[in-house]
């Protein structure tokens, strides 16, 4: 069955909803910077036992790298919100509109932001995590692709429920959050 959803997100939630969503992303960086300290801090730890330049050198080596990966993702991370209003200025500013239709396989939808307009389709097999908030869902796909549906969007509650079955196809689960 197809189920219909009209979801209207205001400017400032747009803006916050895509500040969250990058830093995580960014946030998701931080697991390669403490990679690197838990491999160089033990070779390091080696040389100086051992006094070994060469084991020095190396655990040194992999430590400066976590360090100037950290500083970055700080530095980055305090510039998303400035990033994401340049990149995103229509968006921020007036707010954008989906009309989704989900499908038995598929959501397909179309975004009006001012008046600019864009269709995608996305298959479920594409379909990466699934989070149920009190007011929205949240949908991730592979590719860094994240929609948002209210559930206020859904005609009638029967709808919401064909369309928990319909993302269901895919076999991932609904993660609650609060």
């Amino acid at each position: 069955m197809v189920v219909i959803n009209k979801t209207d997100i205001d400017g400032e939630t747009a803006t916050k909803l895509l500040v969250k969503s990058t830093k995580a992303e960014y946030i998701k960086k931080f697991y390669f910077a403490i990679f690197l300290l838990v491999v160089g801090l033990p070779i390091m730890i080696y040389g100086l036992v051992q006094k070994e330049s060469l084991y020095i050198t190396f655990g040194a080596t992999f430590i400066a790298l976590s360090l100037v990966f950290t500083g970055y993702n700080l530095i980055t991370i305090r510039r998303i919100p400035k990033a994401v209003k340049d990149k995103n200025e229509n968006v921020c500013e007036n707010g954008v509109k989906y009309d989704y239709k989900f499908k038995e396989h598929s959501v397909s939808f179309v975004a009006t932001s001012g008046s600019k307009n864009s269709k995608y389709e996305y298959g479920y097999d594409s379909l990466a995590k699934i989070y149920e908030y009190p007011e929205r869902y949240e949908l991730k796909f592979k590719g860094n692709i994240t929609l948002y549906v209210n559930k206020e969007g859904f005609q009638e509650k029967k709808m919401e429920e064909f369309f928990r079955h319909n993302v269901g196809t895919s076999k991932k689960q609904i993660k609650i959050r609060k």
